[in-house]
């Protein structure tokens, strides 16, 4: 095992076990006691490294049936990185795209001045979207942008699906 906190080491044996196909899309994973006798862990720890392989997308729980590995969409190899919508979705083999629901200009209140590095009540573009995954909905994005650095935000088309990227804007 690698080193760092037991969770994480945990995580990283039943990570290599899905990518190695010990354990193949739709397979049931043993039990939380079973993998816990196993593992010589105690439940926590192995609530802990199961539920990191769920945000990762590898695992999904279903209520009463177990955990199970997930479709072969969500398995990407090796830990996650920090990547935009549009990448993550084309690494998984979907097609991104995008529906505008919202855009408005602003004063920045002051704790979002801040994150964004700019004074209290500088104006910005408020911008919401409805993610789409092969034209299926799966995330509403609310992203901050100062109208200074983007003056004509409004005419541009927020259904295409590059990535744009600057230090001075976020989404949350």
């Amino acid at each position: 095992m690698s080193t760092g906190p037991l969770y994480h080491q945990t995580a990283e044996v039943l990570r290599s076990r899905i990518v190695q196909n010990v354990w193949k899309q739709g397979d049931r994973l043993p039990s939380e006691n079973q993998l816990c006798e196993e593992f010589g862990v105690s439940s926590i720890t192995m609530r802990r490294a199961v539920a990191t392989l769920v945000a990762e997308g590898l695992l999904v729980r279903l209520q009463g049936k177990g955990t199970f590995v997930s479709s072969d969409h969500a398995i990407v190899q090796g830990p996650p990185q920090l990547t935009s919508f549009t990448e993550d979705m084309r690494l998984r083999g979907w097609r991104s795209s995008a529906r505008l629901i919202g855009f408005r200009t602003q004063r920045a209140p002051g704790a979002l001045a801040t994150r964004l590095g700019l004074s209290a009540g500088a104006l910005l573009h408020v911008l919401r979207r409805v993610r789409l995954a092969d034209d299926l909905p799966v995330a509403v994005q609310t992203a901050y942008m100062p109208a200074l650095l983007f003056p004509d935000l409004e005419s541009h088309d927020f259904r295409a699906s590059r990535s744009t990227r600057s230090s001075n804007a976020t989404t949350a």
